[in-house]
């Protein structure tokens, strides 16, 4: 059993993909599975999938008829067998020790669930985006969530943290599948699922911005 499942929804990425799964791979903690849900994608990304497959025994590839993210999110979900998960997606990458630091923060603390801090591409660099809260400290899911919203440092989406992946199987914690930004719809269930969270203030998730993306979206009613 991999000490950590990474889970990489992929669809319509196939200039991005290479340069995200090879950043997952190339993680200094190499007890890991990369899951990667080919969620129908009508270019290359199919192939590349099986590719890497391939080429390395911890990468899964699951083929599936579009569903959008969340359903590709929940297939990876279906499929990991990690104690800890963490979400990549397929236009982004993450920092070579992200892992490790993640993991080893999650296994020192006992806390249930890690949010790391991220920096956006192109863009100029920001301060740390949990500024307010104190980097380390084991906070309980309702005193962290009271403290985030009063500091406004309440960030909802789903890659940004490291959790257990018994917070979604043993609650029954799955995407809702239809919705745009559909982690704002998750992140308070799979927060409150927790009992202790921690912050890092380190920037381990890089967020690619490109045209087309979903952030992009100007869908009002899925949206």
């Amino acid at each position: 059993m991999p000490l950590v499942s990474i889970i990489v929804p992929v669809y319509k990425v196939e200039e991005e993909l290479g340069r995200c799964v090879d950043s997952v791979l190339g993680q200094t903690l190499s007890d890991i599975e990369v899951i990667l849900v080919d969620d129908g994608s009508p270019d290359g990304c199919p192939r590349i999938c099986d590719d890497y497959a391939c080429r390395d025994s911890r990468v899964k590839v699951v083929h599936k008829a579009n569903g959008g993210l969340s359903d590709a999110r929940n297939h990876g979900l279906d499929k990991a067998t990690g104690d800890y998960v963490m979400f990549v997606d397929s236009d982004d990458c993450i920092e070579p020790d992200s892992c490790e630091r993640l993991y080893r923060s999650a296994v020192d603390s006992g806390a249930d669930m890690v949010l790391g801090d991220w920096q956006v591409s192109p863009g100029p660099d920001k301060p740390d985006h949990y500024s307010a809260l104190d980097e380390g400290e084991v906070y309980s899911s309702r005193n962290f969530i009271l403290a985030a919203l009063k500091a406004g440092e309440w960030y909802p989406c789903a890659c940004f943290m490291f959790c257990r992946l018994s917070l979604f199987n043993g609650n029954g914690l799955r995407f809702a599948v239809g919705l745009l930004h559909e982690d704002m719809e998750m992140q308070p269930r799979i927060f409150l699922a927790a009992r202790t969270i921690v912050c890092v203030k380190y920037k381990f998730y890089n967020y690619i911005k490109r045209p087309g993306s979903i952030m992009k979206s100007s869908n009002g009613p899925k949206r």
